[in-house]
C-alpha cells in the first residue's frame, strides 16, 4: 500500500535501547523492506540516556534494525519536563 504514495519517510522517537523491542523491530524493518526511510530523533534526557554507553548502545541497535539517527535533541527548562533536562557544562 504504501508503494503508491512514495516517497514516504518515517521518523522514529527511540530514546534508550530498552524501547527496541521484538515488535518496534519488526515494524521498522516492514517500513524499510518496502523502501520506506526510517529515521530516529533522541532526546537527550537526564538518567536516562545521558550516558555515553547508551548512546551508543542506541546507536548500534538503531543500525541492526535499518533506522539511521538524525537528530539529538536537548530540552528546554520547561515546566514538567525539568526534572529531565540535562545541563551542558559551562566552562
Amino acid at each position: 500500500m504504501l508503494k503508491k504514495y512514495h516517497p514516504v519517510y518515517v521518523n522514529t522517537h527511540f530514546n534508550h535501547p530498552w524501547e527496541i523491542t521484538d515488535e518496534s523491530s519488526r515494524a521498522c524493518e516492514l517500513l524499510a523492506d518496502n523502501g520506506v526511510p526510517v529515521g530516529n530523533q533522541m532526546v537527550i534526557m537526564k538518567d536516562i540516556n545521558d550516558d555515553p554507553a547508551i548512546v551508543k548502545e542506541l546507536m548500534q541497535k538503531l543500525l541492526k534494525i535499518r533506522v539511521r539517527h538524525t537528530t539529538c535533541i536537548w530540552l528546554m527548562k520547561l515546566k514538567g519536563q525539568t526534572i529531565f533536562v540535562l545541563l551542558l557544562k559551562q566552562e
